[in-house]
């Protein structure tokens, strides 16, 4: 622990880098929980729970929940607009989906869909038409997991009628 300047009574814990986990009664939570569910063949969400629980903690109650709605409505329109684009390669559309998903994506902890759009705008900027389309499916088949386990960690964190 690590005293707060100022006040001899108040301490913090030295940053581990570690993700923080709930306390109180929401200590229940267990390992299985916090790991996204992710099938053989399928690409890794990289998923980070930190980045959540911060966002959980900085925000009031019901903002963090209308930010998750909001996600996941973009999530559902930038999955149509991206399938349309690519079926007809027009890459200037999927470029702007991807790049709005992925910076939301990345301010939820979904790490594994922001970097599948960092490399979808890298491969737009590069003119690798190729290489967009074939990851096309990819970056897309990201979505749904990554908002999946979003949603258990809100369950967990702010349990509904809790």
């Amino acid at each position: 622990m690590q005293a707060l300047p100022g006040k001899v009574s108040e301490t913090r814990p030295r940053s581990t880098g570690l993700p923080v986990l709930p306390r109180g009664p929401r200590e229940q939570v267990n390992d299985a929980d916090m790991a996204p569910a992710s099938g053989a063949g399928e690409p890794a969400l990289n998923m980070d729970h930190g980045v959540f629980m911060k966002l959980e903690r900085d925000l009031r109650a019901g903002v963090l929940e209308k930010f998750i709605a909001a996600f996941n409505k973009d999530c559902l329109s930038a999955s149509q607009v991206m399938s349309d684009a690519a079926s007809a390669q027009n890459w200037s559309d999927y470029h702007r989906a991807a790049h709005t998903l992925g910076s939301n994506a990345a301010m939820l902890g979904a790490l594994g869909l922001a970097q599948a759009c960092r490399a979808a705008e890298s491969s737009f900027k590069s003119g690798d038409e190729a290489e967009l389309a074939s990851s096309a499916p990819t970056l897309r088949g990201l979505i749904r997991p990554s908002q999946d386990q979003i949603e258990r960690w809100l369950a967990i964190a702010r349990p509904p009628g809790a």
